[in-house]
């Protein structure tokens, strides 16, 4: 059963509308299964599928449909490895914003929708592999943040690890969850990721697992360090101006788990006081979908809005004075640049380079998600025009330069 050796490769499937089953199968016919004719014909190709909380209950509660999904994966020769839990809804309504966070880590549902998660891919995932789940880092920074909020979100996420051991005594199946750092979520940096493990869910969240299991500290440690683990994005860790190969290494150092990583990157403007086209090519990516939050390095202090629309004539004059901008806007991972705009590309090279030396983590999923809401003109003219093209070069970029 080939796997390109060394790694587990897929793109995520929430670039396609499909918070229903049936949608959900259908975009694997109408876009994964011609995108494997190209790239693996006379092999499986894996799966990282977004499942939002309608497909995870009908698969969870009818063993029919279950079954015939099961065998759809295997009479088109896909092998399931990853699921995106984060998304809950409808990720494809004309405003999500905000709403992606929600429920977040301090609400039963989100606990309730993991769990369930869980229990269908331990179904789907083939025998020998293992499985991740990634989800969202805890909840929207400016609603909800700090000591209590920490205790809350480590309580859950162990509650899910109890259940993950359950999952793996019953099924023989390994699940990781994978926690994905942020801009405005609980976790944006690697420091943060780092401060919540150690302070928070191997504390408190191992007294939960404690008494879940009726099992002792160092038990509970151990199953959390097994179980919990990060989505590593590295979008999302380049817009917050990180070295993302020294980043690695420092959560390799501290034992934190890399459950999966999103292969993914991000804009960015050079020197914008000099570069007013490539604001205003910025600016033309403001959507109405997805947030799109901004960094920018004053000194050694971050400066940060929480989408696009928030630079107002006066906030643009001060931002002028920064050297660099980088904005949360996934864009396919081979473009270098735009006509005036660049992308974190390299930082994401640097990120690969330390997972050929390191294999840090197995998981690996391009997630270029927001393919609808680029402008149409880009499209056309860096992309190709078509989501299965851009698709196959991303494809094709990645395992150029893995270790396969």
């Amino acid at each position: 059963m080939p796997r390109l050796n060394n790694f587990r490769l897929s793109y995520c499937t929430n670039v396609h509308p499909s918070e229903k089953l049936d949608q959900m199968q259908s975009s694997l016919e109408d876009f994964t299964l011609p995108l494997k004719k190209r790239l693996f014909p006379e092999q499986e190709m894996g799966l990282g599928i977004w499942m939002a909380a309608e497909a995870a209950r009908t698969l969870h509660e009818d063993p029919v449909r279950l079954a015939s999904f099961k065998e759809f994966l295997s009479a088109n020769g896909f092998f399931l490895f990853t699921i995106n839990a984060f998304p809950y809804g409808d990720f494809h309504s004309s405003r999500v914003k905000e709403k992606v966070y929600l429920p977040d880590w301090t609400e039963q549902e989100r606990i309730d929708h993991t769990c369930r998660v869980a229990d269908v891919l331990a179904s789907l995932l083939p025998e020998g592999e293992t499985g991740s789940i990634s989800t969202l880092s805890g909840a929207f920074r400016p609603t909800k943040h700090g000591e209590e909020v920490f205790k809350n979100i480590a309580a859950s996420m162990a509650k899910v690890a109890a259940h993950l051991k359950r999952v793996e005594d019953e099924t023989g199946k390994l699940i990781q969850l994978g926690i994905e750092p942020e801009p405005w979520t609980t976790l944006e940096r690697t420091s943060e990721s780092i401060h919540l493990f150690n302070e928070y869910i191997y504390r408190f969240g191992k007294k939960t697992l404690s008494q879940d299991l009726g099992i002792s500290a160092d038990e509970s440690e151990s199953l959390l360090r097994r179980y919990l683990g990060l989505c590593y994005d590295c979008c999302h860790q380049a817009v917050e101006f990180e070295d993302l190969g020294e980043s690695l290494s420092t959560l390799l150092s501290e034992g934190i788990p890399i459950a999966k990583m999103h292969l993914s990157c991000a804009l960015s403007i050079p020197e914008p006081a000099h570069n007013p086209e490539g604001i205003r090519e910025l600016l033309s990516f403001d959507e109405e979908r997805y947030l799109h939050q901004v960094v920018a390095m004053d000194n050694d202090q971050r400066v940060t809005l929480r989408d696009l629309d928030e630079f107002s004539p006066e906030v643009l004059e001060k931002w002028k004075a920064y050297p660099e901008w980088r904005c949360h806007f996934h864009v396919p991972i081979f473009l270098e640049k735009l006509p005036n705009m660049h992308t974190t590309r390299p930082q994401l090279e640097a990120a690969i380079d330390h997972l050929n030396a390191n294999a840090s983590t197995r998981h690996l999923e391009i997630e270029t998600y927001t393919w609808l809401v680029i402008p149409e003109e880009v499209r056309e003219e860096l992309c190709g025009g078509t989501l299965i093209g851009s698709l196959e070069q991303e494809f094709r970029w990645v395992m150029e330069r893995l270790d396969v």
